[in-house]
């Protein structure tokens, strides 16, 4: 069984990567919707993932593209919540006060 779930969960890294790539290339070609609904998709289906926190931080910032500050401000928070030690976290901190003081 231990067989099993390690190749389960290598396959589920293997999709949530895949959904990392196409949100990102969804993302630099500036379709942020589908970019957004390839990262929140890996968010929710891959939430065990060593991709999660970039997946926030991508989703956050196609929301900010969107003009939709506050769903940006709430992903930001919930990675930093999630993730406070990664470098991402900081970097979520600093988009945080840079999205408040625009307002």
């Amino acid at each position: 069984m231990d067989i099993v779930d390690a190749r389960m969960r290598a396959c589920r890294q293997v999709l949530a990567e895949h959904e990392l790539y196409v949100g990102k290339f969804y993302f630099k070609k500036g379709s942020y919707a589908a970019a957004a609904n390839r990262f929140s998709g890996l968010v929710r289906d891959y939430a065990d993932s060593k991709n999660e926190s970039e997946a926030l931080y991508y989703l956050s910032l196609s929301y900010e593209n969107m003009g939709r500050r506050d769903e940006a401000v709430n992903t930001l928070t919930a990675l930093i919540q999630k993730f406070p030690t990664t470098k991402l976290s900081g970097e979520a901190k600093e988009l945080i006060d840079s999205l408040n003081n625009e307002k």
